[in-house]
Parts: structure tokens; sequence; C-alpha cells
């Protein structure tokens, strides 16, 4: 792996985990812009995307108590998020010169972010006090995948923490390994919806997990206890698609 390709690999783990801990974010400091468009693959504007911004920066081989990567030296880690305008339009200003990636959060969850299904959008060599327009960043559409959760005894935890009970985890595997966890959208007592919008024509493998129950797909074959992987394809033009799981029993 070269040195630039290293750099994005780590910079990606890093986004992933910090975009869950904000605190771990430092303020920008600078005076440069990057500005641009948010479109549907036929122009139309995104409205109310989340741009998410980060800054790849140098790190030094140890690891701080904070369990995360420490900048070296005169290294800034920017790691933010600014949200677009009605027309789609962004500028994330306050900038440190540097080099960039740009993630794409569509609220609706009908637009695939780019850092997941495709590549990170690069802005290279950005320079203090300039102001960068990447102009229209078009982003496509994928299918939304609803996985329900059956839960007739309620024998889910309340708590659907990751790291203190996970409950179950949900979510999808693509070929080449990368796992994206689809996200918790209603919760009950008796069941739980979970969401992710995935690419059309693409091989997926549906993933779960519980380190606490006993889960079995729609058929009745129970789902091992290492997670299942069953493979399928969003079919282009299906806006959607619902895969029913139901809780048996217990560990």
């Amino acid at each position: 792996m070269s040195k630039v390709q290293n750099r994005v690999f780590i910079l990606l783990i890093v986004s992933a985990l910090t975009s869950a801990v904000p605190t771990w974010s430092q303020t920008a400091r600078g005076s440069a812009h990057i500005v641009g468009v948010l479109a549907a693959e036929d122009g139309s504007p995104l409205v109310s995307a989340t741009v998410v911004y980060t800054r790849l920066v140098e790190y030094l081989p140890l690891v701080s108590s904070a369990r995360r990567p420490v900048e070296a030296p005169n290294e800034l880690y920017v790691h933010e998020s600014v949200i677009a305008d009605r027309g789609g339009r962004f500028d994330i200003p306050g900038l440190p010169s540097g080099n960039y990636l740009l993630c794409v959060d569509d609220p609706m969850g009908r637009y695939l972010d780019p850092c997941k299904w495709s590549m990170p959008i690069s802005v290279g060599g950005l320079s203090a006090a300039e102001v960068r327009d990447v102009k229209q960043i078009h982003l496509r559409e994928g299918g939304i995948l609803t996985i329900h959760v059956n839960d007739p005894a309620a024998l889910l935890s309340p708590v659907d923490d990751l790291i203190v009970d996970p409950g179950i985890i949900v979510g999808v595997q693509t070929k080449a390994g990368m796992f994206y966890r689809a996200t918790q959208k209603t919760k009950g007592q008796f069941g739980r919806d979970y969401q992710i919008a995935v690419p059309y024509d693409v091989p997926l493998g549906l993933w779960l997990f519980s380190r606490t129950v006993s889960i079995a797909d729609e058929i009745g074959n129970k789902i091992d206890s290492a997670g299942s992987l069953r493979w399928f394809e969003m079919p282009t033009g299906v806006l959607a698609r619902t895969v029913t799981v139901s809780v048996t029993g217990p560990l």
C-alpha cells in the first residue's frame, strides 16, 4: 500500500470513529473556503444534505490515552460538517491549508454517500485564504432497505448501545468486506425497524448479529451467533425493500 493510500485508509477509519464522538473534533483555524453544490444525478439540488469534511493529516505512530491516533507536530485535525441550503449550495469556511476529503449524508436516506459506496470527494492542495469551488457534486440514488426485527417476547434490551449492550447489530457488507450499519428508525416494545440506502445491482450481504438473543430469518432459519451473510441485490428502480427477521429466544 502506498503512503497516500495508507493515509486515506487511516483517515477513513478515524473519520468513522470520530463521527460518533464529536468531542474529538477540533475547531478549524484558517481562512480558506470550500464551496460547491450538491445535486442528484438529474441535476436537481439536494436540500439540507450534510457535507462532512475531514483534513488529511500525518499521525504519530503511538496512540494516546484517548485511544485515537495523535496528530504529528504542526498538524491540525479538522473533522466537522455543514448543511447545504435550499439550493444545495454549501460553504465550508475557516479552513487551514491542506488536503481534504468530503462525504455527504442525505437526511432523506435516498442518496448514497460517496465515502461508503464509491470514493470520497478529494480536495487537494487547498492554500491559505483560497476559495475552492468544487462545482456540482452529483450523488447516485439508491434503494432503501428496511430490516424489520420482530421481538414478540420483548427480549431485546431497551438500550441499543454498540459498547454497553448492542442488542442486535444490523447492516450490510460488500464483497470487499466493508460493513455499513443500518440506522434504527423506529423502536417499539415488540419490534424495531432499521434502514440503510444501498446501491442498485450490487451484491450485498445482509448481516445480523446479537450476543444476547437468537435470531431467525423470515422462513425460520436460525441465524448463526457469529453473524449471518445472506447475499442479495437491490434491482434498479426498486425504491424500497423490506426484510423481516425475528427474535426467537435468549442465547
